[in-house]
């Protein structure tokens, strides 16, 4: 669950999808939905945003992650990989930004 700057809210949704999804093989797509509380539940979930992610090294969407919002326009989304490195203190990730990122813009 994100909020903007305006207190509105949304749920991020990450998922593998293809045949070889259990494995952590397939396409990674993130789906941003717009939550109204004021409505039905039929209509409390709004999609407003897909975007299909190419992660790489390791990260998946299959094993987890999270997302800030970074603007009143960006949000950046973070993926790691299974398993942590053999000391156990590093994990690699992927990270989803925008050029314009505020915050996250001139990571490479």
């Amino acid at each position: 669950l994100l909020a903007d700057e305006a207190n509105n809210l949304y749920f991020l949704g990450l998922h593998t999808t293809g045949r070889f999804a259990s494995l952590g093989l397939g396409k990674d797509w993130a789906d941003l939905y717009q939550i109204s509380l004021q409505g039905s539940e039929q209509n409390m979930l709004k999609k407003i945003a897909k975007f299909h992610a190419i992660c790489h090294a390791g990260p998946s969407f299959r094993w987890g992650g999270s997302a800030r919002v970074t603007s009143d326009s960006t949000i950046s989304i973070f993926v790691c990989e299974r398993n942590v490195q053999k000391n156990g203190s590093e994990i690699r990730l992927n990270v989803f930004r925008s050029d314009n990122d505020p915050e996250f813009g001139g990571l490479t």
